[in-house]
């Protein structure tokens, strides 16, 4: 009865994958056919300090995060995974409008995309210990259009081609982001870069908590990981208006000079 009990379960969990894979590609399908977008806008909500934070993904958001609950939420909140777990952030989340949007003070911070896009290849693809956890992120995504065996020069070139509508959150454009799929344009924009310069003045107006930074890369440069001229030219083609718009353009030229003769 046991060896039977655990076929059935095996069984019925291996369905429940494939339906849900199954499931999730249609969806894809379907929203690529109509136009539609894969993603929803994320806010964190503090409804009664009148502030909403527009989530962009692999720009510091659990560190943000974890600063702007301190004092809410009881129990500590170690690491990166523990923040999207935890159910008073969850509670606090909302995705796409809000009620009141207009009356609350609404922030976000971008960052470099350059170093963006290697982080979410860091993040999805070697973070091996993490994928073991939760399986690899992407595996549904765009029927199996990246592949964990990927390396970073093929990562980059898939998501060259996949335009921002049907983007995941960790590589779609922060430009569109904020000013197409956000229904609120932020009162406030800051670079990653600056933000032990930005968010104090934050913290101390709003009443979070300082910037934990437990979920900053180290042990790398984040520019070793492109390998020609090419490369760097095709993120910048694909993330130009981050770029331009944001400040950017100092960090694009400094990593092409990399290659130049």
């Amino acid at each position: 009865m046991s060896n039977r009990g655990s076929l059935k379960r095996a069984f019925t969990k291996g369905f429940y994958i494939q339906f849900r894979k199954l499931a999730k590609s249609l969806l894809h399908a379907c929203k690529a056919a109509v136009g539609g977008h894969i993603e929803k806008p994320e806010f964190v909500v503090l409804g009664d300090k009148k502030v909403a934070y527009l989530v962009v993904s692999k720009a510091a958001c659990s560190s943000i995060k974890k600063a702007m609950v301190a004092g809410i939420v009881d129990e500590d909140i170690k690491d990166n995974y523990s923040i999207h777990q935890n159910r008073k952030v969850a509670q606090l989340t909302v995705r796409g409008r809000f009620p009141d949007a207009e009356q609350c003070h609404v922030f976000t911070y971008v960052r470099n995309p350059f170093s963006r896009i290697v982080s979410s290849y860091i993040n999805k693809f070697e973070d091996f210990e993490k994928i073991r956890m939760v399986g690899f992120e992407y595996a549904d995504y765009l029927g199996g259009y990246l592949e964990m065996s990927d390396s970073f020069e093929a990562f980059v070139e898939k998501v060259c081609n996949i335009p921002d509508r049907l983007s995941d959150r960790h590589f779609m454009g922060q430009y569109y982001l904020i000013h197409s799929l956000s229904p609120r344009l932020p009162d406030q924009i800051e670079k990653l870069e600056e933000i032990e310069r930005s968010f104090p003045a934050l913290s101390e107006h709003y009443g979070f908590g300082d910037v934990p930074h437990f979920n900053r890369t180290g042990g790398y440069n984040y520019e070793d990981y492109y390998s020609s001229a090419e490369m760097v030219e095709m993120v910048y083609r694909r993330y130009r208006r981050d770029v331009e718009e944001f400040g950017y353009q100092a960090e694009y030229e400094r990593l092409r000079s990399r290659f130049d003769v």
